[in-house]
This record gives structure tokens, C-alpha cells and sequence, in this order.
């Protein structure tokens, strides 16, 4: 009889040695499910993240670039020799551009214009003029701009303290950016003007955003005309 119940006690023994280690092998399993569902949720997070970035630098290149609406060249005064330009030659290009819709707007404070002409290869930047009163300054490093109707409005508030103000343009705005392309350097580019027949590539390089390229040949004559369209030429 005591060896029948010795026998049946190492059966329980042995069942609950089973038992024992069924339940360590179903807490492993539910920590090794808990840890893999935090690395899945982690890397979730971290996509979506990256998807949104990713979605953001898209519709910034998409949308944020400058829409060109039209380039005119000023002679200033046809048949009358200005200092610094050669005879009836355009001396100021006027760029007139607003943004795309949808798009977030452009900081024209960051922005730069690259001018590529007959003798001049430079970066302009914005003219921090607002303070003065006068948008359309433009010098040998820098080009002036303002809105078309010369009234500050959003983020356009060049004259806004403190200087240099804010050159937010959103599609709200239409602009007119100014070029000047006499000489010497100082008063402007130093092209000493633009004759007839003159291929210039203008490159407007937002801070976002992909670059604008504008190029325009000038007419073989330009007439009596003190304003020539220089648009898709």
C-alpha cells in the first residue's frame, strides 16, 4: 500500500512540472508578442512620420514655385542716352508673378534670382528697402519688388518693424519684381543694358520649392516703343 501511494504522488509531481512549465512557455509567448507589437507600433510611428515628411517636401516642390505671368523690358526714354546704358537699350526688366494655387506662398526674402546675360552671371537678392518706402529699389546684388498695386497686404509688409519687415507673397499677391540692368555695378548689374537680339535666362530659386527658369530673347529692333514684351520670347 505505501509503495501505491508513493507511485501516485510522483504522478502529480510529474503533471504538475507540465503545468508549471506550459504556463512559463505561455508567458514567454505573450512577452515576446508584447515586445514584437511595441517594435510594430514603434515602426508604424516612425513611417507615418516619414510619410508625412516625405508628403510635405512633395507638395512643396510640386506647389511652391513662382508662376511667371509676364516679362516687359522698360527703355526708360527711347531716343534719349541714359548714363550707364547703352543708347536705346532696355535698362530695367520688370517680372510680374504670383504663385501656384495650393501653393504655400514664397518667402521673397530667401528667395534669389539668377541672372545669366551677356556679361554678368549673378545671385540677386531681395532689396531690403520697405523701411525707406521704396520696393522697387534694385542694385548690382540685389532686385526690388513690391505688389501691383503698391499696397502691403498678408504676409507682404516690407515697411513692418523691425527691418527688414516680411516678404511672404501667397497667391494672393501679384507681383512685380525689377531688374536693373544698367551700369556701373552699384547702380545696377553692369550689362550697361540689354540690346536687341540679347538671349537673358533668369533662375527664381525659392527657399522651398523647385527653381523657376524664365528666358527671353530680346526683339531684333525694338522701334519708338519704350516698353517691349519680353514674355515666352
Amino acid at each position: 500500500m505505501a509503495k501505491a501511494n508513493r507511485k501516485f504522488r510522483l504522478r502529480d509531481d510529474r503533471e504538475a512540472i507540465v503545468g508549471v512549465g506550459t504556463l512559463i512557455v505561455f508567458v514567454a509567448t505573450i512577452l515576446v508578442a508584447a515586445i514584437a507589437s511595441g517594435v510594430i507600433i514603434k515602426t508604424a510611428y516612425s513611417l507615418k512620420d516619414q510619410a508625412e515628411r516625405t508628403g510635405l517636401a512633395a507638395k512643396q516642390e510640386i506647389t511652391g514655385g513662382l508662376k511667371i505671368i509676364d516679362v516687359v523690358g522698360d527703355r526708360v526714354n527711347p531716343g534719349v542716352a541714359v548714363a550707364g546704358t547703352c543708347f536705346n537699350c532696355i535698362r530695367d526688366v520688370y517680372v510680374t508673378a504670383t504663385t501656384w494655387a495650393g501653393s504655400d506662398g514664397i518667402n521673397f526674402w530667401t528667395m534669389k534670382v539668377h541672372w545669366t546675360g551677356k556679361s554678368q552671371n549673378v545671385y540677386l537678392s531681395q532689396n531690403p528697402s520697405g523701411l525707406a518706402g521704396n520696393q522697387f529699389v534694385a542694385s548690382a546684388t540685389t532686385f526690388g519688388a513690391d505688389t501691383s498695386d503698391g499696397v502691403a497686404s498678408g504676409g507682404w509688409q516690407p515697411n513692418l518693424a523691425p527691418a527688414p519687415g516680411q516678404y511672404y507673397v501667397g497667391n494672393d499677391l501679384i507681383m512685380k519684381i525689377k531688374i536693373d540692368t544698367s551700369s556701373p555695378p552699384g547702380s545696377g548689374l553692369g550689362e550697361n543694358g540689354i540690346a536687341p537680339g540679347t538671349t537673358i535666362t533668369l533662375d527664381f530659386i525659392p527657399a522651398h520649392g523647385p527653381p523657376v527658369e524664365e528666358q527671353f530673347t530680346t526683339p531684333n529692333d525694338y522701334g519708338n516703343a519704350r516698353y517691349i514684351d519680353l514674355t515666352n520670347t
